[in-house]
């Protein structure tokens, strides 16, 4: 799982390229770990059928004359989604194997956050490329460049749940180190943090903003009006106890570089007048027409897998031909890939685990807010979704695959959970051993 978010060095994946198509390492590690997880498994939800769509969409992809390499490039994360249903529905059924997971991705966010750090003290690039973000924002006709690098790396969409996932227990009082230990609950907190920062997306204030919202909203222990002040007092602590020494430091020269770029790409990127003349969003437009023009002319069967969708349009944000493959909204990506039969299908698997988390939430005994934390969470990188497709992205797909799973099981686990080890995931670390 934690495979799959590696971070590039020096602008190189961790791959190699074959005439077939490009192997990353995450390949071989996901075929080994599904082939191991089958042999415990009794229940893998909705794996059969996900994977009967993948095939039917390779079948019309080369149909439409998709070449090999562009049909393993443009499959790859529908597969990635599936190992992490297969992977999501083991780990549910060893809590050990869970925590072992969450701990081991919040160890890789972690390191790269320490090599964002030195690369943006350094001259060297060491994670991020410029190709994936540009140190640029363009509004108002003008282009106004960061002055300092945007580490936007693999990770950054995992950490971004993460935090998500953090806050939401903040608001909802539900304790994460009892689960994972106050250790590696901190270390989780100050790592995503830093690398959500030095992304300089928007993208994560609207995931931060769902998943507060979520918080505040759906069903739980805690009354409203808890949650309400509990949000406040998040909201006030982070100003406090980070904004102010942030700023301090500013006046004698530290951070300003940091600030100056946050608050130019994303807090003036938010602004109505910066949304609307910002290209990038017009360009979401433009080829989200060109995906409904083709949907309307081809709704059944989509493009398949590794075929293009529409030709080459005149100054398109994209190098050769890989635009023409993608869609920055999941939910119309979705249907274009695999037309509306199954497209319905595995946006139904997907919103389906979102509303069983939520039940499971009012129902699950001793465990309840663990599952609304997670649906909080899922539902925010799910909106994040609509503007950049995170959930069908190499690095964050076997993570969404295993909330997928984790979602549609968590009804049937937690009633049989609950009578034999009602409060397990409560007790402290100390007292499992």
């Amino acid at each position: 799982m934690a495979s799959a978010s590696l971070p590039s060095l020096f602008e190189t994946e961790w791959k190699v390229e074959l005439p077939v198509g490009s192997v990353y390492l995450a390949d071989i590690f996901l075929v080994i770990a599904v082939a191991l997880a089958f042999r415990y498994l009794r229940n893998t939800p909705g794996s059969a059928v996900l994977f009967y769509c993948a095939i039917i969409s390779i079948a019309i992809g080369v149909v439409a004359g998709a070449s090999p390499s562009w049909i393993v490039r443009d499959g790859r994360p529908f597969f990635y989604l599936l190992a992490g249903l297969v992977i999501g529905a083991y780990s549910i059924q060893n809590t050990r194997a869970l925590i072992f997971g969450i701990r081991l991705m919040i160890g890789l966010i972690a390191v790269t956050a320490l090599l964002a750090i030195a690369s943006q003290l350094g001259q060297l690039s060491i994670v991020g490329t410029e190709r994936g973000a540009e140190n640029a924002i363009y509004y108002n006709g003008q282009a106004r460049y960061l002055t300092a690098k945007r580490i936007q790396t693999e990770p950054v969409p995992v950490a971004l749940l993460l935090l998500c996932l953090a806050c939401s227990a903040w608001v909802l009082r539900v304790n994460l180190s009892r689960l994972i230990g106050r250790n590696w609950m901190w270390l989780g907190v100050a790592s995503t943090l830093v690398l959500t920062t030095m992304a300089y997306s928007r993208n994560s204030l609207l995931g931060l903003a769902t998943a507060l919202l979520s918080a505040l909203l759906l069903p739980a222990s805690l009354a409203r009006l808890d949650r309400l002040g509990r949000m406040l007092a998040l909201v006030v602590g982070v100003s406090i106890f980070i904004g102010i020494p942030i700023w301090i430091g500013y006046q004698f020269g530290y951070f300003g570089n940091v600030i100056d770029s946050f608050s130019s790409r994303v807090i003036a990127g938010i602004a109505p007048d910066a949304i609307g003349s910002d290209p990038s969003v017009g360009w979401r437009f433009t080829e989200t027409e060109a995906a409904v023009r083709f949907l309307i002319q081809n709704p059944l069967a989509g493009s398949g897998l590794g075929a293009f969708y529409r030709d080459r349009i005149a100054s398109e944000p994209f190098r050769g031909d890989e635009g023409r493959l993608y869609l920055h909204n999941f939910y119309v990506l979705l249907f274009v890939k695999f037309g509306f039969v199954m497209g319905v299908m595995i946006l139904s698997a997907i919103i389906g685990s979102v509303i069983r988390m939520i039940r499971a939430g009012k129902l699950a005994a001793g465990r309840a807010d663990y599952w609304t934390v997670s649906a909080c969470g899922f539902i925010s990188m799910l909106m994040v979704s609509t503007v950049a497709p995170v959930v069908y992205s190499r690095s964050f797909a076997v993570v969404g695959g295993v909330m997928v799973a984790l979602g549609l099981l968590s009804l049937a686990n937690s009633g049989s959970e609950t009578k034999a080890n009602k409060g397990r995931l409560d007790q402290p670390e100390s007292e499992k051993h």
